[in-house]
């Protein structure tokens, strides 16, 4: 592949790389272009088969994206403040797209994708900054995450991203404070591969 195209692969998903790390930018540029395929993690993106009117980016990606400084990235929780309030990435800002009633037994999430437009209004976030959206990564996540990153693309935020696999996915390779976890390779009972973070 040529440098030029490596580059313009890069720029379509509005993050630049360093050059020894274009292999990273074509798998990404791969995802992009496959919504519908799921990554390592088992999660699928939110575009579905559409065009996407939004760029996807793994939990990595995404990381590398919201360090750096010349990008100004915001990263939006859009979980319901509960969720956020009891674990939430360092910095992110909750705009919650749904709200949460009941217990853990009898948990029920409602869709209000208008109050994450208002409080985004209200909080004066830039639209032309890049967005990194924050689901849950689950099915509850589903019923409104879609609906949170079209409606961020309609107010006219200009670089929407979607974090595929959400905050499960970060907690995968991250701290909410950011610090990576040590992983380590063992094998299971079968024989699998299996990794170890600080959290097992």
């Amino acid at each position: 592949m040529s440098d030029e195209t490596r580059a313009a692969r890069r720029v379509a998903v509005g993050v630049t790389w360093p050059s020894e790390d274009d292999d990273v930018a074509d798998s990404v540029h791969a995802s992009v272009a496959h919504s519908s395929e799921g990554d390592e993690d088992g999660a699928d993106d939110l575009r579905g088969g559409a065009p996407p009117p939004w760029t996807c980016l793994d939990a990595i990606e995404c990381f590398r994206l919201l360090r750096d400084a010349d990008a100004c990235a915001v990263a939006v929780d859009v979980r319901p403040r509960r969720d956020h309030d009891r674990e939430a990435i360092a910095g992110s800002v909750s705009a919650p797209a749904a709200t949460l009633s009941g217990g853990v037994s009898d948990r029920v999430v409602t869709p209000c994708v208008d109050g994450m437009a208002s409080t985004l209004r209200e909080l004066g976030v830039d639209a032309s900054r890049p967005v990194v959206v924050i689901h849950p990564g689950d099915d509850d996540g589903a019923k409104y995450a879609a609906a949170a990153l079209r409606r961020l693309v309609s107010e006219g935020y200009v670089r929407v991203v979607e974090m595929r696999g959400g905050i499960k996915a970060w907690l995968k390779y991250y701290t909410p404070s950011g610090k990576p976890r040590p992983r380590y390779v063992g094998y299971g009972k079968d024989n699998e591969e299996t990794f170890w973070t600080a959290s097992n």
